[in-house]
């Protein structure tokens, strides 16, 4: 029993260790590309649009980054020197995603494998920089007026994760693209490794 017990802790232990030192990797890697949120795995949780609708929406959620750079201040709130901006592999995922099946009744649960899947697909995607920050998109919940997304660490030329995180942001906002964005917001203003 005792040395059943001592494999539990001696794992769990491992796991935080490791855990901490992706976080060190995320936090000291310096420059950074943002990628934006991909949303080829989101779910819109009971909301009254079509999905249509929706996905109208996705792509200039993604502008706002370098549209609106005093608010949506990645190296800010990631506290990096330098982040550059690649939102071309975003834009073709998205643009991708199918409209009959981004909308559900009840919300959804991605999977660490999920989030590779999503992430791996970066892999290459830019030049320069080691490490790439991508918000894999989960729930964008109407009835609990809350967005969930996994902020994403990743290296860019493998596209194996290095740390990720699930957050969730209040969304509020007027208009559609504005009420979801303030979530998007909400995520980046709360970071802390």
């Amino acid at each position: 029993m005792k040395t059943y017990l001592l494999i539990i802790v001696s794992l769990f232990l491992g796991m935080q260790l490791s855990d901490a030192q992706n976080s060190s990797m995320a936090k000291k890697a310096d420059p950074i590309v943002w990628f934006g949120i991909d949303f080829t795995k989101a779910k819109f949780v009971r909301v009254a649009e079509t999905g249509q609708q929706l996905k109208d929406v996705l792509i200039p959620i993604n502008n706002l980054v370098p549209s609106e750079p005093g608010k949506y201040d990645v190296a800010k709130y990631f506290k990096k020197q330098k982040v550059v901006t690649s939102l071309d592999t975003e834009q073709k995922r998205n643009d991708a995603v199918n409209v009959s099946e981004l909308t559900v009744a009840d919300p959804i649960t991605l999977t660490r494998d999920d989030i590779q899947q999503v992430v791996a697909a970066y892999a290459g995607a830019s030049d320069g920089a080691e490490t790439g920050l991508l918000f894999v998109a989960e729930n964008l919940d109407k009835s609990t007026q809350k967005a969930s997304m996994y902020v994403c660490f990743f290296d860019i030329k493998t596209g194996n994760l290095i740390h990720s995180v699930k957050v969730e942001g209040k969304a509020r906002g007027f208009g559609l693209r504005n009420y979801w964005a303030g979530a998007v917001y909400q995520i980046m203003k709360s970071w802390k490794y």
